[in-house]
């Protein structure tokens, strides 16, 4: 033994593998021998995941002199000791990071993202709306229809004959002052009833220009005795569709409203097995004129005895004065005339 102790002087502090599982380790206060344990394979994968924690474990062994103790402890569960408290300080850490991360998570979650896209709100575009600003100029969603009964009956909850008498006064007559206002609306209220309401026998119909519930226009066609310029009497009397009350609100008027109107009348006169329109218009009433013109209508007598409603005094009221107006009429068997002149090839 002395002699092998000789002959390792000079490997003190050293650590060599033997044959198998046994290695040997020399130092200064002996020559040690270890066998290694084979682990199951679970607390296997544990040492080998300790293996640096081990390896520093050993190399304080080496340097301190107190740790001859120490080294005769069982190395697994120093590795296994060690383990643990680099997991358990991994854990705490991994933990307040998680912690944090997940806070820093829920506040991210409550600011709004950098490039979020917007609902569009589409309540307030038409499906025939178009793209380009200057073909937007059509009457858009008003709807031409024929006044139901309910719309002209004075109690219905569906009765348009306040909207209808604003409107006719405002468009047609103008008057100057809120007092001649309110006389006329309720003096046209009773002659719509009269013309266009279930009592009257003739054929009549009033179009309606609704955009939803807001009445934008209006016209009336009714079958009376009347001769070619207009007047009750005369040689030429008979049954012919009267064109009245044409309206349209100046918020829409431009949008070719008063044209829709007009035609639905002219169909609707063809549909009786009528050829001809009467039409009566005050002499200063341009813009209407040049309308009716636009559309065919011709200049065929005057009439100086139509009355329209004036203020009737100091007490307010309303009076009726006569006022020159123009006979216009339109033969609606005659085709339109082109604005060109189409070649002759025969």
């Amino acid at each position: 033994m002395a002699a092998m102790m000789g002959a390792w002087q000079g490997y003190d502090n050293a650590a060599f593998r033997g044959p198998g599982d046994i290695s040997i380790s020399i130092s200064s206060r002996g020559i040690e021998t270890r066998k290694s344990v084979v682990s199951s394979p679970r607390i296997g994968s544990l040492s080998a995941l300790s293996s640096s924690s081990s390896s520093s474990a050993a190399a304080l062994l080496s340097s301190s002199s107190s740790s001859s103790s120490s080294s005769s402890s069982s190395p697994r569960i120093g590795s296994l000791s060690a383990l643990s408290s680099s997991s358990s300080s991994s854990s705490s850490s991994s933990s307040s990071s998680s912690s944090s991360s997940s806070s820093s998570l829920s506040y991210s979650t409550s600011q709004p993202p950098l490039c979020s896209s917007r609902t569009l709100d589409l309540k307030g575009l038409r499906s025939d709306a178009s793209v380009f600003p200057w073909d937007n100029s059509g009457a858009g969603s008003i709807e031409i229809a024929p006044a139901t009964r309910q719309q002209l009956m004075p109690l219905s909850s569906k009765s348009q004959l306040d909207a209808l008498s604003i409107l006719c006064t405002e468009a047609i007559f103008q008057p100057k002052s809120q007092g001649l206002s309110r006389e006329v609306e309720k003096y046209l209220y009773k002659k719509i009833i009269k013309k266009y309401g279930p009592s009257n026998c003739n054929e009549n119909i009033l179009f309606v220009a609704n955009d939803g519930d807001t009445v934008k226009g209006c016209v009336g066609l009714e079958v009376v005795e009347i001769g070619v310029d207009g007047k009750p009497s005369g040689d030429d009397v008979r049954s012919r569709p009267l064109l009245e009350f044409l309206a349209v609100d100046k918020t829409t008027r431009g949008k070719g409203i008063g044209t829709k109107l007009l035609r639905q009348c002219e169909a609707k006169a063809r549909n009786w097995g009528y050829d001809e329109i009467i039409l009566q218009v005050a002499a200063d009433n341009a813009p209407a004129i040049r309308l009716y013109e636009k559309m065919g209508y011709t200049i065929v007598a005057e009439d100086d005895t139509i009355l329209l409603p004036r203020e009737g005094g100091l007490f307010g009221g309303m009076k009726f004065e006569s006022a020159l107006h123009l006979c216009m009429r339109k033969d609606l068997d005659r085709s339109p005339k082109l604005p060109f002149s189409l070649p002759k090839f025969f």
